[in-house]
């Protein structure tokens, strides 16, 4: 993915070429990944073309991404973006009947750019009570992070 939350432990699968033989094997070549200067965990060649590691805890914002293989460097800027984990502090309606559609609207803060805007990645929201879980359809973030709908 290219964001993930700001306290790390995302898994970062990377895309390119020349990263070498597996690294799963001992013949595999020695690779670093850094992000802002902080090392990612357990950076694993998975063939040629692909390499992945564990994200560091990070500031929130747009962040660089080096990977080095065997003493080559190459950054990739602003590829990773470290995030706030969206918290919720409303649901309204907070009680429906089992199997009865209904628009839900959620409040909280961290939920990113509107729908409309184009600008906002997809949201997952999944309700659960004690008796059942539900994914929600038709999420749309109406106010920038702070309010969305779904059925």
């Amino acid at each position: 993915p290219t964001a993930g939350t700001f306290n790390g432990g995302t898994l970062l699968t990377i895309y390119g070429e020349n990263f070498g033989p597996s690294t799963l094997s001992d013949e595999g070549p020695e690779v670093s990944v850094t992000i802002e200067g902080d090392n990612c965990t357990n950076p694993t060649v998975l063939s040629n073309y692909t390499l992945t590691c564990i994200t560091p805890g990070l500031e929130p914002g747009s962040h660089d991404v080096t990977v080095t293989v065997d003493e080559v460097s190459t950054i990739f800027e602003d590829a990773f973006t470290s995030l706030y984990p969206p918290t919720v502090t409303a649901i309204s309606p907070n009680s429906t009947y089992k199997d009865t559609p209904i628009l839900v609207t959620i409040t909280g803060n961290a939920f990113g750019p509107t729908t409309s805007s184009n600008d906002s990645k997809p949201v997952i929201v999944i309700l659960t009570s004690a008796l059942q879980e539900s994914e929600c359809t038709d999420v749309n973030i109406t106010i920038r992070d702070i309010e969305l709908t779904c059925i």
